[in-house]
């Protein structure tokens, strides 16, 4: 498997990953700031890794 493939992988699990979150944002924990930030940092590095 290539860095491309990888990378494309990579990038799947961690949007997968994002999705899942997401979804149980309904739980009182994950209304915390500290919660939101976890799910932008996620978003951030899936648009770095789809940039470069």
């Amino acid at each position: 498997m290539d860095k491309k493939e990888e990378r494309k992988i990579r990038i799947l699990d961690l949007k997968q990953m994002y999705k899942n979150l997401k979804k149980s944002d309904d739980d009182p924990i994950r209304k915390t700031h500290i919660w939101k930030d976890e799910l932008q940092t996620i978003k951030n590095t899936i648009k770095f890794l789809e940039d470069e």
